[in-house]
C-alpha cells in the first residue's frame, strides 16, 4: 500500500471517522493500533523488528535512571541495540557476502550467496528516534515515558513511519497528553500540505524519475555535456521534490489528526552557504547529527583546544559528522565520497570564516547572497552524482560535464516538471509562505485544488509509481 494510492486514502477516512468517533482517552491507543497495521500490511515481519526496538529503548530508558553506577551501561547496551538492528539489516548486502566468503575460506559450508535481508521500512529513521531519546534521557534533557502506550505510538506513528522525519520524543509525545481538537483552519491547513505534497511527488517527481534514475548516471559516457547538465538537475529535482513531496503529504495527513510534524525542507536550493544549506535540506536528519555527533566531537575538542584555531578542531566535526550522514544513507564508497565531499566545502567554509569572519547571510548584500547562492548550488549538484553513481561512473560523469562535442539535446519533454518544481520553490520563498496558495481568493484555491487533483488523478491512473526515494533508506 502505497501513501499515494486510493487504498492508503480509504485507510485514513476510515481511521478519522473512527478516531473522532471515541473519546480523547481512546484515540492514542486507537491511533498505535492502526500504525501497527499499517506497517503489517507493508510486511508483516517488519512489525517484529519496531516491536523488539520499541521494547529494548522502552526498558534501557529506566535502567538509564535507576542508578547512578549501571547507567552507562543501560545506554550503551539501549544504543547498542539500536544501532545493532540497523547495521544488521542495513548493511547486510554488504557484510553477508564477505562472511559467506571467510566462512568458504574456511570450508565451512554458507548458504546461498545471493541472500539477502529486506531492510524493514522506517528502520533508519525510527533506530535515530530511539537513540536521541535514550542520550536526552541520560543528560538529563527529558525523563522516560511514563506511559508504555504514548511511547509505542512515538516510535511506530504510521504518518512517519516510512521516512521520517525524526522526531524528538518530548515535542511529540506533549501533543499525545493533551485533548486534540481539529479546526478548520487545522483542517485546511492540512489539505493544502497534502495537495502540496501530491503536486511534487506526482506532477514533479514522479514525471522526472525516468530521466534522473536510469543511465545518465550509469553510462555516463553515451550522453553529452548538455544532456549531463539536464540529467543532474533534473535528478536534484526529483531527490527534493520526492522527499519533499513526502513530508507535506504526510504531515498534511498528521495534521488532521491533531499531531503536528516536524518540517524537513526549507527551500534548500536558495541556501548561501553550505552550513545554512544543512539547516534547509532534510532537517530533522542534519539537525540529528549535528545534535548528537557534531556537538559532542566539537566540544571534546574544544576541551583541548579552547581557542578553537586547531586544524583538527576545525576540520574534523563537520568531516565526521556528513561522513556519518553518507554512511547512514548506505555502506558503500560513493555515499561516504558523498559525504564526505559536502563535510569538505563545510570545512572549507569554516576555515575561511576562521581567516576572514562573515556576516550571517541575512545580514549580507543581496548581490553577494544570489552570488552565494550560483556558488553554492552547482557545488552541491556536482557532490550529488555519487549518491547515484559508484565512483568510476561518477568520475565519468564529472568528466562527460564538460564534453560539448557532441549535437545531442536534453529531453524537452522534462521542461515542464522542472518548471512546476521551481515555480512552486519560487512562489514559497517570494511569499515567505510554505502554503502560498492559502491566502489565494477562495475561487482561485478551488480551481487550483481541483486542477492539481484532476493531474494527480491521471497520471496515477496512466501508470505505477515508483517508491519514495528515502523509503529505500
Amino acid at each position: 500500500m502505497t501513501v499515494t494510492s486510493l487504498n492508503f486514502a480509504a485507510f485514513v477516512l476510515v481511521l478519522l471517522a473512527a478516531y473522532y468517533l471515541v473519546p480523547h482517552r481512546a484515540q492514542n491507543p486507537l491511533l498505535l493500533v492502526a500504525s501497527y497495521v499499517f506497517c503489517a500490511l507493508l510486511g508483516w515481519e517488519f512489525l517484529g523488528v519496531l516491536l523488539l526496538v520499541t521494547l529494548a529503548a522502552f526498558v534501557s530508558a529506566y535502567g538509564v535512571v535507576a542508578g547512578r553506577r549501571a547507567r552507562r551501561v543501560w545506554l550503551a547496551l539501549g544504543i547498542t541495540v539500536q544501532l545493532g538492528a540497523l547495521a544488521f539489516f542495513k548493511y547486510s548486502d554488504y557484510f553477508l557476502p564477505q562472511a559467506f566468503k571467510l566462512l568458504h575460506l574456511l570450508h565451512i559450508p554458507t548458504p546461498d550467496a545471493g541472500l539477502a535481508l529486506l531492510l524493514p521500512i522506517g528502520l533508519s529513521f525510527y533506530t535515530l528516534q530511539a537513540i536521541s531519546y535514550l542520550v536526552d534521557i541520560y543528560q538529563g534533557k527529558s525523563k522516560p515515558a511514563a506511559n508504555p502506550l504514548h511511547f509505542a505510538l512515538y516510535m511506530a506513528y504510521f504518518p512517519r513511519l516510512i521516512a521520517g522525519p525524526i522526531e524528538r520524543a518530548g515535542t511529540f509525545m506533549a501533543q499525545l497528553n493533551r485533548p486534540r481538537r481539529v479546526k478548520n483552519a487545522s483542517i485546511a491547513r492540512g489539505l493544502g500540505l497534502i495537495t502540496l505534497g501530491l503536486t511534487r511527488k506526482i506532477l514533479v517527481a514522479e514525471i522526472l524519475r525516468p530521466m534522473a534514475t536510469t543511465h545518465p548516471f550509469h553510462v555516463p559516457t553515451d550522453y553529452s555535456g548538455p544532456q549531463l547538465i539536464a540529467a543532474l538537475i533534473a535528478y536534484a529535482l526529483f531527490v527534493y521534490n520526492d522527499f519533499a513531496g513526502y513530508t507535506s503529504l504526510m504531515r498534511g495527513v498528521s495534521s488532521l489528526f491533531g499531531i503536528e510534524l516536524s518540517s524537513n525542507f526549507n527551500l534548500p536550493f536558495f541556501s548561501r552557504n553550505f552550513t545554512e544549506l544543512w539547516t534547509r535540506w532534510h532537517i530533522s536528519l542534519s539537525t540529528w547529527l549535528r545534535d548528537y555527533i557534531y556537538y559532542p566531537l566539537s566540544r571534546a575538542l574544544l576541551r583541548r583546544d579552547p581557542g578553537g584555531r586547531r586544524l583538527i578542531t576545525v576540520l574534523v566535526p563537520p568531516l565526521v559528522t556528513l561522513a556519518a550522514s553518507g554512511l547512514w544513507h548506505g555502506a558503500t564508497l560513493n555515499m561516504l565520497a558523498w559525504g564526505a565531499i559536502n563535510g569538505v566545502f563545510v570545512a572549507g567554509e569554516r576555515l575561511i570564516s576562521l581567516a576572514r569572519p562573515a556576516s550571517p547571510p541575512d545580514k549580507r548584500p543581496r548581490l553577494q547572497q544570489w552570488l552565494g547562492r550560483a556558488v553554492v548550488v552547482p557545488l552541491v549538484l556536482l557532490a550529488l552524482v555519487p549518491f547515484e553513481a559508484t565512483l568510476p561512473q561518477a568520475w565519468a560523469y564529472w568528466r562527460g560535464l564538460l564534453v560539448w562535442t557532441s549535437t545531442a539535446l536534453p529531453d524537452a519533454r522534462y521542461l515542464a516538471p522542472v518548471a512546476l518544481g521551481c515555480l512552486v520553490d519560487w512562489a514559497q520563498y517570494l511569499s515567505r509562505e510554505e502554503l502560498f496558495f492559502i491566502k489565494w481568493p477562495r475561487w482561485l484555491q478551488g480551481l487550483l485544488l481541483a486542477l492539481a487533483l484532476l493531474a494527480v488523478f491521471l497520471i496515477t491512473r496512466a501508470g505505477t509509481q515508483g517508491p519514495f526515494v528515502y523509503q529505500e533508506f
